[in-house]
C-alpha cells in the first residue's frame, strides 16, 4: 500500500517545489521500511533477518534515487498506481478541490490523531457524490483514487502535512481495503 501510494504521488505532476522536496524525503525515509516489512522476517528481538540497508543497496534506482526499477513487483506497483492516476484524471476537479480545501482546514485545526477520521469523512462524502465518468470503474478503485487524490491535493496546499497524511492514508486504505493489492491485479 505504501509503495503504491508513493508511486501515485510521485508520478503525478507536481509544480510545488516544497512538496517535491517532501516527497523526496518521504521516499528516502520509507523505502527501506516498506521493503523491510515485506521482504524480511521479524526476529524475536524485533529486528529483521535480512540487512535492509544491504537489500536497498543491491537494488537499482531510477533517476530520482527513490523507487527501485527492474523488478517485476515494482513494475506491477507502478502499473497499479498508473491505473489509479487514470481514474484520478477523470475526477470532477471542482468537487475534489472543494473537498481538499475542506480537509486542509480540518487538518489544520485538529491533532494528527484525528486525521484518519477527517480523511475518512471526506472520502465518504466524495463517494456519495455521483461523480460522472467513473461508473465503469470498481468502487474499490474509485475509493483508492479519491483517497490518493485528496492526499495529493491537500499536500499541494500544505506540503508539511505529507509525512503525517501519508501514514494516515496508508492506515485508512489498509483498514478499508486490507487485500487491495491482490484485488488490483
Amino acid at each position: 500500500t505504501s509503495l503504491v501510494l508513493f508511486a501515485f504521488l510521485q508520478n503525478q505532476e507536481c509544480k510545488n517545489k516544497e512538496l517535491q522536496r517532501e516527497l523526496e524525503t518521504l521516499g528516502e525515509k520509507y523505502l527501506e521500511d516498506c521493503y523491510a516489512e515485506e521482504d524480511g522476517e521479524l526476529q524475536t528481538d524485533g529486528h529483521f533477518c535480512s540487512d535492509v540497508r544491504e537489500f536497498a543497496r543491491e537494488r537499482q534506482f531510477d533517476v530520482q534515487g527513490i523507487m527501485p526499477i527492474n523488478a517485476p513487483r515494482d513494475a506491477e506497483l507502478r502499473n497499479i498506481a498508473a491505473g489509479l492516476i487514470e481514474i484520478a484524471d477523470q475526477l470532477e476537479q471542482r468537487v475534489v478541490a472543494r473537498a481538499s480545501e475542506s480537509l486542509v482546514m480540518k487538518l489544520r485545526k485538529s491533532s494528527q490523531q484525528l486525521w484518519l477520521n477527517h480523511l475518512s469523512s471526506e472520502v465518504r462524502q466524495l463517494m456519495q457524490t455521483r461523480l460522472p465518468g467513473l461508473q465503469h470503474f470498481s468502487q474499490e478503485r474509485v475509493l483508492l483514487a479519491l483517497t490518493m487524490t485528496l492526499v495529493k491535493r491537500v499536500c499541494e496546499q500544505a506540503p508539511s502535512f505529507l509525512h503525517g497524511l501519508f501514514c494516515t492514508a496508508v492506515d485508512y486504505i489498509n483498514s478499508r481495503q486490507p487485500n487491495f493489492m491482490f484485488n488490483m491485479r
